[in-house]
């Protein structure tokens, strides 16, 4: 049996919450005062939205920390939850079949003897500052460097971009599964369902490709990609993702729970201000700045904006340079194949390397300009 403490204020919301759960096997509602520990606690994050996550905090701190689901009208709380490590999160209305899973995954945790919390890979978000900024060429290119900087790093390619990805193409791929299909049948969502939900390059990183129609992409839910996520975690060290740049409910759970925001942009003004707008958005809806790393895709010292002037109108230093080669870019998208099959000695391809090295620790005083003048 598992015990339930419902922590809602709301009459009209707790009412909802406990014909749920009492409509579920194996699921018991205790009282505040009783005698019995829960398990899991439903938290109602209300109007005194920095009080109500203090209470949050100090049940984390409790030597008998129950699994914590929260419930709240506002985006913005989902974001600091995700933050707190808090992976179960019930937007308003309420629907059964969202805490039925939620609770589902929990029973199998336990049944696997898998704890929900521990150590997970890192996330890294790949954003174009406006489009053809090249950021699935990002995605792509620095995927296969991370999987070639030793010590067996298992990384997963994930194309968030519902209705138009290109990973497939990029890699030339065909994918018989994608993430539609994985968020229809989320109950049987486990390490080895995923696993044969992906791709495995030959490269050695895993694809979950995007969806193959703008029909199929409406079918990805918003509490399938969160379950997705937090798999990925526990079976990567890393998952590259290539993101879009719409700030709906899926992108914002991406960035909420990546390490880095990559923010691809490039050397003319359009792009730079694009992408100043785009973090200071992020910025007003409560994200780190430090999340957020501009990465100035095909650099070219001769451009009218030099490097100076670029990190004056973003705010912030430049993460990192990747050259301007567009005959090695070409000729890769074209043969479905990375930089480091088509063209591994290139200036291109050596600053992948190095940026995939940075990104690991491997140099920590590494120049962005080492790609660039080695």
């Amino acid at each position: 049996m598992i015990f339930v403490r419902l922590d809602v204020k709301s009459t009209k919301l707790l009412e909802r919450f406990q014909k749920i759960v009492n409509s579920l096997e194996d699921l018991s509602i205790i009282e505040h005062q009783g005698s019995k520990l829960p398990d899991v606690v439903i938290f109602e994050v209300g109007p005194d939205s920095e009080k109500d996550l203090e209470s949050v905090e100090a049940i984390q701190r409790s030597p008998s920390y129950p699994e914590i689901f929260i419930t709240s009208a506002s985006y913005e709380i989902m974001k600091k939850a995700l933050k707190m490590g808090i992976r179960e999160f019930f937007s308003e209305p309420i629907k059964k079949e969202e805490v039925e899973i939620a609770f589902a995954r929990y029973k199998k945790n336990l049944e696997h003897g898998k704890p929900q919390k521990g150590k997970h890979g890192k996330i890294l978000s790949m954003l174009g500052s406006k489009g053809g900024m090249g950021s699935t060429t990002v995605a792509v290119n620095l995927a296969e460097a991370l999987a070639q900087t030793g010590d067996s790093v298992r990384i997963c390619l994930v194309d968030l971009n519902l209705e138009f990805g290109d990973i497939p193409l990029f890699l030339d791929i065909e994918p018989s599964n994608t993430i539609a299909d994985v968020t229809q049948n989320i109950l049987r969502l486990d390490s080895e369902f995923l696993s044969s939900a992906m791709i495995k390059h030959d490269s050695g990183i895993y694809i979950l490709a995007p969806p193959v129609s703008p029909e199929e992409a409406e079918i990805v839910s918003l509490d399938g990609v969160k379950q997705i996520f937090s798999l990925m975690q526990g079976m990567f060290d890393y998952i590259v993702v290539d993101s879009n740049r719409s700030l709906d409910q899926i992108a914002m759970v991406a960035l909420g729970l990546s390490e880095n925001v990559f923010v691809i942009t490039q050397l003319d003004l359009a792009s730079l201000k694009n992408a100043k707008r785009f973090v200071d958005i992020c910025l007003n809806m409560g994200f780190d700045k430090p999340k957020f790393s501009p990465v100035i895709n095909r650099y070219d010292k001769n451009a009218d904006i030099s490097l100076a002037e670029a990190e004056k109108v973003l705010s912030q230093k430049v993460f990192w340079l990747i050259p301007s080669d567009y005959v090695t870019v070409v000729t890769s998208i074209n043969q479905g194949k990375s930089f480091i099959h088509t063209a591994n000695s290139s200036k291109v391809t050596k600053s992948f390397k190095e940026m995939a090295l940075r990104i690991r620790g491997k140099k920590q005083k590494m120049s962005r300009l080492w790609g660039l003048i080695k």
